[in-house]
């Protein structure tokens, strides 16, 4: 009776298991058909950042800064248009004489985009979605490293234009816009280290970009 029972519930485990692995390949396929019905590209940019931290109880106290890089955006559209992108940044300061001065700065940006058809060569697209920023500076003081790493974690829009130019290869530019309200700031002097997060502080930016773009 035990050996009845153990075979009958190895074979219901089997059952189960391939009942599983069969709703997984449905969703596979029909992911993968979405996917390949609509519109993907990779395009590598070059972008200008300004950023402007300020204090929100006294608009005259403010840190700016201005940086220059590269990026990489991913965007999927569907057959309706509708799709999401993916941006990526990694900049660098082109302005020591502002107040807000970095060794790098990387960016990302995500969210649910549409786009619209200019006819078979041209289309405008656009999107609203989460940003977020880590600006990180290191110095050396009598000798000490120290280390002063900034994350700011918003909202941000995007709006651009795609131009084909052979059947694989189009020219995009456009500009992303975002507004941070979570600021946080970690430092560190040798071994000893603090982290806080920034009250009554936001910080907006504006990161023009152009391109070019695989369609695969």
């Amino acid at each position: 009776m035990v050996i009845i029972h153990i075979s009958k519930l190895k074979n219901f485990r089997r059952k189960k298991m391939k009942r599983k692995l069969l709703i997984l390949g449905v969703l596979l396929l029909s992911v993968s058909s979405v996917v390949m019905a609509g519109t993907t590209w990779t395009a590598l940019t070059g972008n200008y950042d300004k950023n402007t931290l300020r204090d929100n109880d006294n608009s005259s106290l403010q840190l700016d800064s201005s940086s220059a890089g590269i990026g990489m955006q991913v965007a999927h559209f569907t057959d309706k248009n509708f799709g999401v992108i993916v941006n990526l940044g990694f900049l660098w300061d082109t302005d020591d004489s502002k107040s807000f001065t970095w060794d790098r700065q990387i960016s990302t940006y995500v969210g649910p985009g549409y786009r619209l058809a200019l006819g078979k060569e041209a289309s405008l697209y656009g999107s609203v979605g989460f940003a977020l920023k880590n600006f990180r500076d290191t110095n050396k003081v009598l000798g000490v490293e120290t280390i002063l790493s900034v994350n700011q974690i918003g909202i941000g829009a995007m709006a651009g234009a795609q131009v084909q130019i052979q059947p694989s290869l189009s020219i995009l530019g456009g500009i992303q816009a975002g507004h941070y309200f979570n600021i946080s700031g970690k430092g560190s002097i040798g071994s000893n280290s603090i982290e806080q997060t920034v009250e009554d502080t936001s910080a907006q930016a504006i990161t023009p970009f152009v391109g070019i773009a695989y369609t695969l």
